[in-house]
């Protein structure tokens, strides 16, 4: 009997690169309006919209947004009167397009109304470009989808609103965590020589539980990026702590519900941050061996370079620390096997038979059923509860049998 492997790292860096790089921003003197930016950039994909950040080529007086084609400037001061002042230079609109047309301006959700009546003032006051008529003030003045007071927020650590734009802009870190996952351990069954479609059922559940891990990780490194310890951290690291949290925290709650000891806890929990540890250093010197290839090639090394460099180390933590410290999933199974050599022997058991009730008892989640067994009052009872009905089924299909043969073991 054997229990599951729980030591497979499930996390690599290379899912976060693009989601950190923004973050800085947020903790800038104007974080907030880089805030707003992202916060309706993201409605908008989520609505299906055509939509792309393109501040960032830093163009005089360019765009900051462009949704469905219209160029967009986004604006969040305090008063939608002030987002319409700071849109002016030298009393003249600064934002246009090629065409000599002004851009649309995106102002805070409460401030939309201010925004208008201030525009339509400049508007008939002649001060905006190819616009004489104040009505299109309405048209030209965009509802942003947060408010002046959620920019704000958004920026900040522990608010409903940063942790709400950090799980949905985390859920794309996520969506290629599942699908890198999926592809190399489907990949990976398939070549050791697993049914196609039992691989593809494993890959598939694979890729869910790391692209869990991979979106939690991404959330709560986001998170301490906004304290003044986590910013001093690259997104690389910070998404490694984020990743060791996420991964340690069912062996943390197995401690609380006392499912293990806490030797056992200790042990894997080293040996999941050394496997973060490996990763992290497997993706530098993966993308760094795989860049004379270019940007894919960058990322395929760092991939293959973070799941074998953390396996390992994890592997090796593992192996060190099993030399002083017993799994509790062997000390469980010395109880389970005693149990099972007592019960085998009382009722006469012939190989086939002892064969056949061990078979049903690892054929369940034997993982669980350890750590059940490890939390309850008295472990022998415990097995022995389960065992028992397993014997006994065997011992029935003797029954109709002469004495000659009852002892005899019944083919399958």
């Amino acid at each position: 009997m054997t229990k599951r492997d729980e030591g497979a790292v499930r996390w690599t860096p290379a899912e976060h690169e693009s989601v950190f790089a923004a973050l800085g921003m947020l903790s800038a003197r104007q974080g907030h309006g880089f805030a707003a930016e992202r916060a309706n950039h993201l409605k908008d994909v989520v609505s299906g919209k055509t939509a792309r950040l393109v501040g960032g080529n830093n163009a005089k007086n360019g765009p900051d947004r462009l949704v469905d084609g219209v160029a967009i400037q986004t604006k969040y001061h305090r008063t939608g009167a002030g987002c319409v002042a700071g849109c002016f230079e030298d009393g003249r609109y600064r934002y246009v397009n090629a065409d000599g047309s002004p851009m649309a301006l995106e102002v805070p959700r409460d401030g939309y109304e201010g925004a208008v009546g201030a525009m339509e003032r400049r508007v008939a006051a002649g001060k905006v470009p190819g616009v004489d008529d104040p009505a299109v003030a309405r048209q030209l003045v965009r509802r942003g989808f947060v408010t002046y007071g959620q920019a704000v927020n958004i920026t900040k650590f522990g608010t409903v609103e940063s942790l709400a734009y950090d799980a949905v802009n985390g859920a794309k870190v996520g969506a290629v965590a599942l699908g890198v996952s999926t592809v190399v351990s489907f990949t990976r069954t398939v070549w050791q020589g697993q049914d196609a479609d039992e691989a593809l059922e494993a890959a598939c559940a694979a890729g869910l539980r790391r692209g869990g891990v991979a979106w939690g990780a991404s959330v709560l490194a986001s998170q301490v990026g906004r304290t003044g310890v986590g910013a001093s951290f690259g997104g690389t690291t910070r998404a490694a702590v984020g990743a060791a949290i996420v991964l340690s925290a069912p062996h943390l709650v197995r401690l609380f519900r006392r499912e293990a000891s806490g030797a056992q806890v200790f042990k894997d929990v080293v040996t999941t941050v050394a496997g973060v540890g490996g990763s992290v250093t497997g993706w530098h010197v993966g993308t760094r061996l795989g860049a004379s290839l270019g940007p894919v090639g960058a990322f395929v090394g760092g991939v293959i370079g973070a799941l074998v460099a953390g396996n390992l180390a994890a592997a090796a933590a593992s192996e060190f620390l099993g030399m002083y410290i017993e799994d509790d999933a062997e000390e469980m199974m010395a109880v389970a096997e005693a149990v099972f050599t007592r019960l085998a022997v009382e009722h006469c058991l012939a190989e086939e038979e002892a064969v056949r009730v061990a078979r049903e008892f690892v054929s369940v989640e034997l993982g669980d059923t350890l750590r059940e067994m490890y939390a309850a009052a008295d472990r022998e009872a415990f097995v022995e509860n389960r065992v028992l009905p397993l014997v006994e089924k065997q011992v029935k299909r003797r029954e109709g049998r002469s004495p000659a043969t009852a002892l005899l073991p019944i083919a399958e």
